[in-house]
């Protein structure tokens, strides 16, 4: 038996399969038509085994029609991203929408019908204080090292739905810091006050899916968890002392979405966090709802998403490892970069 095990082991060359080498790309088509928006479609191709970057596709033909005979054709307004020129066609509530995409090299792609349904109800959001316990892994993937977090905590959300049928939802989080400092500055006579702010940081990952169960004839989703915040004091250079409190400002989006969106998502979410297990999902088992019209066995990826949104602001303040403030907003801009100004506050700040 060990000479067998020798002989396997010291023989060990490297392995290429065919598909690896094979110069046809996968074509990967991502669309989206939201309720109240215009859709919007890209379409490259995968990257092959040996290159850095998706290569985008132009010139396709790209169409959207609903049920009710409504259509609208998308230009292209980069490589590989398209768009109606008017923003006429928007998606309607009860609406099945369909993606049809034409590619320069004859082949006809085709969407899964997908329905808007009802906008999400974000019952609410809370959290709750809690350590954290963070992994360090070796080069084989193993963990090696724990350190808990202790000044933190988990962020949730409840949900729920009028219906007797299952909801399926895709969640996007970001999180806003802002900061307000004294700062002297050298050769200045005063201090003056700063306020500072940090770009929207997403804390879910871009997969992340969830679906609601029957309570009482209608459909909850209740302790959605969304992510973990870690309190880090970030003071520039020159700062004397904080001026004031500095909160989180938390942005959370809600897609309504399909099944066979959630299915996609889903089983995005298999694939990266597999762990290598000996049976882990491999590439070609991420479900996909559009197929090639003309040619059904020609490999495709990607997705066509029809859904509503609902989005909801809510402030977070961490006072100690025993204490959190938290504050509901009705409005906050999503769409800030970073920035900061002196003395006076900008219209947006929050205190507590």
């Amino acid at each position: 038996m060990v000479v067998v095990i020798i002989t396997i082991t010291s023989c060990r060359e490297a392995y290429f399969p065919d598909d690896i080498r094979s110069l046809e790309h996968t074509l990967i088509i991502e669309g989206m038509i939201c309720e109240g928006f215009s859709p919007e479609v890209s379409i490259s191709y995968a990257m092959g085994y040996y290159e850095t970057t998706q290569t985008p596709l132009s010139n396709a033909t790209v169409v959207i029609t609903d049920n009710l005979g409504n259509q609208v054709e998308l230009t292209e307004e980069s490589e590989g991203s398209y768009r109606p020129v008017s923003d006429e066609f928007t998606g309607i509530n009860g609406r099945v929408y369909t993606l049809h995409v034409n590619t320069p090299d004859g082949n006809e792609y085709e969407s899964d019908p997908m329905k808007i349904f009802e906008k999400p109800v974000i019952d609410s959001i809370y959290a709750r204080l809690g350590a954290l316990d963070v992994y360090s892994y070796n080069s084989d993937g193993e963990p090696v090292t724990k350190t808990k977090i202790q000044n933190g905590f988990y962020l949730f959300a409840d949900l729920s739905a009028e219906t007797n049928s299952t909801v399926y939802y895709r969640f996007n989080t970001s999180v806003i810091r802002l900061f307000s400092y004294l700062v002297q500055l050298p050769m200045k006579p005063q201090a003056n006050i700063y306020y500072i702010w940090e770009a929207p940081a997403v804390i879910d990952d871009f997969y992340c899916v969830d679906f609601t169960t029957a309570n009482n004839g209608r459909q909850i989703l209740p302790e959605h968890k969304i992510g973990y915040l870690q309190w880090i004091e970030k003071p520039p250079r020159y700062a004397i002392t904080t001026k004031s409190s500095t909160p989180w400002v938390l942005i959370l989006k809600v897609y309504a979405i399909s099944t066979g969106v959630y299915d996609y998502y889903h089983s995005i979410d298999q694939q990266l966090n597999s762990d290598n297990q000996m049976f882990a999902p491999v590439p070609s088992q991420i479900k996909t709802n559009i197929h090639c019209i003309n040619d059904p066995a020609r490999t495709v990826s990607g997705v066509f998403e029809a859904s509503s949104m609902a989005v909801s602001y809510k402030a977070f303040l961490y006072i100690n490892s025993d204490q959190l403030r938290s504050k509901i907003l009705s409005e906050f801009p999503d769409s800030l970069g970073s920035g900061q100004v002196v003395e006076n506050p900008p219209d947006f700040w929050i205190g507590f």
